[in-house]
């Protein structure tokens, strides 16, 4: 009885698209990996940062990793170890995404007190401005007052662009002028409790609340200018029209009233130079691009 025999060449030959399938997934495994690395060292920092209670931070951040190597053991099929991983991650981000910001801690002295506005028509009273008495940096007495605003006298608006290392980074304020030589000046600042520092890396995470500075420019620039060091300030005059000027005012004490009422968490990037240009940018109709470019050198 005759069999059909096959070629060497069509041993050989593997069947078509055999390869290509094998090598994209190899690719695709590798890219989950690395993302579920990251993910794995997000979830693990913000167990270690803001897990409520503090002597339980290292022994919770171990866990969840020794959790996960245990899965990685046990579980049969590289997929599946992926997939718990990304479970993980999902179910510390749900938690993380609960954690709820507070206007009521032991704050620092500087920041312990919120300012607001009273709005009736064209008058603006400001609570709570802060005008700080420095002698060193953190050698402070403070002060507030409450001050009211005609918003047909509001003139200006300048930005100040506050340099510290990285010519790429800078915290800004916006000081807004009325005619008689007033000022004042907002500050987008972390809100720290007592015996807080401030990190960039706690600042990705649900450390700080947000707050809003008002203060006089005697304060606020002062203290960048003559205490701080290694800091160099730059002022810039918005050259806007006087709506645009008051639209943007009024937002700032929109912000003002609304971290009065319902506290928010800060972020590390509201200290990025670009993300704190948004603000002036949006309100003055302009991108972050387009408004420095609307900046003329001032006073």
């Amino acid at each position: 009885m005759n069999y059909p025999t096959a070629t060497a060449t069509e041993i050989a030959t593997p069947p078509p698209g055999g390869k290509l399938p094998r090598i994209l997934g190899h690719i695709a495994f590798i890219i989950a990996v690395f993302l579920a690395l990251l993910l794995t060292l997000w979830t693990t920092a913000a167990l270690y940062f803001d897990f409520r209670v503090s002597w339980l931070r290292i022994p919770m951040a171990i866990a969840y990793l020794a959790a996960l190597v245990v899965l990685w053991i046990k579980l049969q099929g590289r997929w599946l170890k992926l997939a718990a991983t990304t479970a993980g991650f999902v179910l510390v981000l749900a938690w993380w995404l609960m954690l709820r910001p507070s206007n009521n801690r032991d704050w620092l002295p500087d920041v312990a007190t919120l300012a607001y506005a009273d709005v009736a028509g064209n008058k603006v009273t400001l609570h709570n401005i802060r005008n700080c008495d420095y002698r060193t940096e953190t050698d402070f007495d403070v002060k507030h007052y409450d001050k009211t605003f005609d918003l047909e006298r509001l003139s200006s608006a300048d930005l100040f662009m506050v340099y510290w290392g990285s010519p790429n980074i800078a915290h800004t304020m916006v000081s807004f002028g009325f005619s008689g030589s007033d000022y004042i000046c907002f500050s987008i600042e972390t809100r720290k409790e007592k015996g807080e520092g401030y990190s960039a890396i706690k600042g990705l995470f649900r450390q700080f609340e947000l707050v809003y500075v008002a203060a006089d420019e005697r304060d606020l620039v002062r203290l960048r200018t003559n205490y701080r060091q290694g800091e160099e300030a730059y002022v810039f005059r918005l050259n806007s029209s006087p709506e645009q000027v008051r639209r943007l005012f009024l937002d700032y004490l929109r912000r003002l009233n609304s971290l009065h009422q319902t506290p928010e968490w800060y972020s590390a990037e509201d200290a990025q130079l670009h993300h704190q240009h948004s603000q002036p940018a949006r309100v003055l109709g302009t991108s972050p691009v387009g408004l420095a470019h609307a900046l003329q050198r001032s006073r």
